[in-house]
């Protein structure tokens, strides 16, 4: 059987400005970008993250990258 996902690396970003007695994290947490690892190299990935980070140091927000999978079908994956 083929396999039917691809690795693939994620940027997400949580937004540390959006404090709150009642902090909802899903309103905090958001997938920036994904990028399949057969057209990225995770050097480049991490070096995005950084770049990122540096830019939006003063607002607030963090970013970090994360290894997954990506998947050709919804079917079966859950």
């Amino acid at each position: 059987m083929a396999r039917k996902w691809r690795k693939a690396y994620a940027i997400i970003r949580i937004d540390e400005f959006l404090e709150s007695d009642s902090r909802e994290w899903s309103n905090m947490i958001n997938v920036k970008s994904v990028f399949d690892s057969n057209s990225v190299k995770v050097e480049e990935v991490i070096a995005e993250v950084n770049r990122l980070n540096l830019l939006n140091s003063e607002k607030g927000v963090v970013y970090f990258w994360q290894s997954t999978k990506l998947y050709d079908e919804l079917e079966g994956n859950i």
